[in-house]
């Protein structure tokens, strides 16, 4: 069985701020041994508007670097107050 963990218990959702980064966070499930990730996606951390590209793969290095892969991404509706929905076809 491989575990996975999610990454809002590393903010103070719903407000979202102070959130750990997602290279912290990473670096820290994967060292006390999980081997997959639940990504929350909200403003500003992960949140398709706030993403670059270079961010992107950044993240996935960080987590091929620390054998993890990502079991689930989930946005947050609205965004958590950007007010976008990432499912919709026009851009924000």
């Amino acid at each position: 069985m491989r575990l996975s963990f999610y990454t809002w218990p590393y903010c103070s959702y719903p407000t979202w701020l102070p959130a750990y980064p997602f290279d912290y966070v990473i670096k820290n499930l994967a060292n006390i041994g999980y081997e997959n990730i639940e990504l929350g996606c909200a403003s500003p951390v992960a949140f398709p508007p706030y993403m670059t590209n270079e961010d992107r793969k950044r993240i996935s290095k960080l987590l091929k670097e620390n054998n993890m892969s990502v079991s689930a991404v989930l946005p947050a509706p609205g965004g958590t107050g950007c007010g976008n929905n990432v499912a919709s076809h026009i851009k924000a």
